[in-house]
């Protein structure tokens, strides 16, 4: 048995990645809360995970899967780099049994985007279900280390944002000069120097706008170097960026141009 509670509550898609599956019906997870975190390219935001809460319910469709229909699942839920397979007992039209549940591994919090939502609530309105618990709000920590940052040209859009600090990442990147700014690439050895802020849903919107994402620059979840996780904007075509000064020292401010500082009072 497996228990789906996020877009593949949806029979069709459901249908595409496990052609051999067969709804048993509707289901509950007591004790656990559905949470929104990591990023996913194909969604273009956070997924859906649960964690448990007591007192706390999570709805979805409980279905009857072969091997081969699981092993279609492991790969569309990145197990098991980006989810674990997990035992939870769950309530359906058989009564309490288990189920095999995806949740999140390393859970960071993060914002859906609106054709994620759309897909559970969807299936949420379909059954008169509560949506309340799809209402996402919170804040997100993201990682800056150019033009956003305290002083610079963009920081404008950090103005409502808190500081959490400054902070460098694992040594796992190269940054690179474009002139007016710079370019984090993933695959290097240099830690990048810079700001870690929380940022509430609109500011995280302003700054995807600022960056191009995720045609130009890709907001990506990364390692920074005190073990924690911040979202990024990173430059996935290194070809964009070939004959580019590296800045070898991960630290942009010391190679800006000088008509781009910003004199502080």
């Amino acid at each position: 048995m497996y228990f789906a509670y996020g877009s593949n509550m949806d029979g069709m898609q459901m249908a595409r990645r496990c052609p051999e599956s067969r709804l048993v019906g509707h289901a509950v997870l007591r004790d656990h809360r559905l949470l929104f975190g990591w990023y996913s390219p194909r969604w273009g935001g956070a997924v859906a995970t649960v964690a448990r809460k007591a007192g706390s319910v999570v709805p979805g469709m409980l279905y009857e899967i072969g091997r081969h229909d699981l092993g279609s699942l492991d790969v569309y839920e990145g197990h098991p780099d980006v989810y674990d397979r997990c035992w939870r007992v769950v309530s359906g039209p058989g009564g309490q049994q288990r189920a095999i549940v995806y949740c999140l591994k390393n859970c960071v919090f993060g914002f859906p985007s609106e054709s994620y939502l759309e897909v559970i609530r969807s299936v949420y309105r379909d059954h008169g279900w509560d949506e309340s618990g799809l209402n996402v709000d919170g804040v997100v920590r993201v990682f800056v280390y150019g033009t956003l940052l305290f002083g610079e040209s963009n920081h404008r859009l950090l103005a409502g944002a808190a500081f959490v600090g400054r902070a460098r990442t694992e040594p796992a990147f190269d940054l690179v000069s474009l002139g007016a700014y710079p370019a984090m690439l993933d695959g290097g050895r240099t830690a990048i120097v810079g700001e870690v802020y929380e940022v509430d849903r609109e500011t995280l919107n302003d700054l995807d706008r600022l960056e191009g994402h995720p045609r130009f620059y890709q907001r990506r979840l990364i390692d920074l170097g005190d073990g924690c996780k911040a979202f990024a904007y990173l430059m996935l075509n290194r070809s964009a960026v070939a004959g580019c000064q590296r800045i070898k020292s991960g630290n942009w401010r010391r190679v800006r141009p000088a008509s781009r500082r910003t004199i502080l009072a």
